[in-house]
């Protein structure tokens, strides 16, 4: 898996083995910062600047 952040301040996340995009994550107001999985892949953490830390859930695509 792959997190990329979007000039729109949205995340995609892609599946590196089908190449295909598995997650589409839209809620901050500003750049993305940072992105890191959690060690079982089960979440996302992202920061940006528009001073917000987000925590994705990656099976459900909910932001927790």
């Amino acid at each position: 898996m792959l997190a990329v952040s979007m000039d729109n301040f949205g995340i995609i996340v892609v599946d590196l083995d089908t190449r295909r995009v598995v997650r589409k994550f839209h809620g901050h107001s500003n750049k993305v910062t940072g992105v890191s999985f959690s060690p079982d892949a089960r979440w996302l953490i992202s920061a940006s600047m528009d001073c917000t830390m987000r925590i994705w859930d990656l099976p459900s695509g909910r932001y927790m």
